[in-house]
């Protein structure tokens, strides 16, 4: 679900006081294509970690596979994301990073109408637009969590269809990143 408009500008103000953002950041800007480039590298890692799953015959070190491949595909599109806010000379600290990046990019991109006007305008339905630029984000916002799950819960046991669902968000998502810092 999406986090409200208004909460996440609350969000984002407290975040510039603290200095966690800091928007207009001179050389931040340099650096969106190697943030890019991490995640394109993340996701390459995650891939071949499910393809290890897949053809592992033992259950546990397949469930411990797939279980890598949700915390990997998590972390590829949280480094595409921060690579677009720095395309935008929005600098995140590395304090509360994770939840300051989610607030970032539905401030500057999602609620801003940035991904419906670059990467969503061929839609005839402006509505549609804006719900597929949220779902986006959404998209990371559940990758965070799920990346949580696996990492912190003891007994989690990831399958193999959890796993190819997390690997394509992370496509998609970093598709439409590449697409906003190229």
């Amino acid at each position: 679900m999406a986090r409200d408009k208004h909460k996440v500008a609350e969000n984002v103000d407290g975040h510039i006081k603290k200095k966690e953002i800091i928007e207009n950041h001179p050389t931040i800007s340099s650096l969106a294509t190697l943030f890019l480039q991490k995640g394109e590298r993340d996701l390459q890692v995650a891939t071949a970690n499910f393809d290890f799953g897949k053809e592992e015959k033992s259950t546990n070190l397949k469930s411990a596979f797939f279980n890598w491949v949700i915390v990997i595909s998590y972390y590829s599109m949280f480094h595409s994301a921060r690579g677009a806010l720095a395309k935008i000379k929005v600098y995140v600290s590395d304090e509360h990073v994770h939840e300051t990046v989610l607030n970032g990019m539905y401030h500057y991109y999602a609620y801003s109408g940035v991904i419906e006007k670059k990467i969503y305008y061929m839609l005839e339905d402006a509505k549609e637009a804006r719900d597929k630029a949220i779902k986006l984000i959404e998209k990371l916002e559940a990758a965070r969590k799920n990346r949580g799950d696996v990492n912190y819960e003891v007994a989690q046991a990831v399958i193999e269809r959890t796993a190819k669902s997390s690997i394509d968000n992370a496509k998609e998502f970093i598709e439409v990143m590449r697409a906003l810092i190229k």
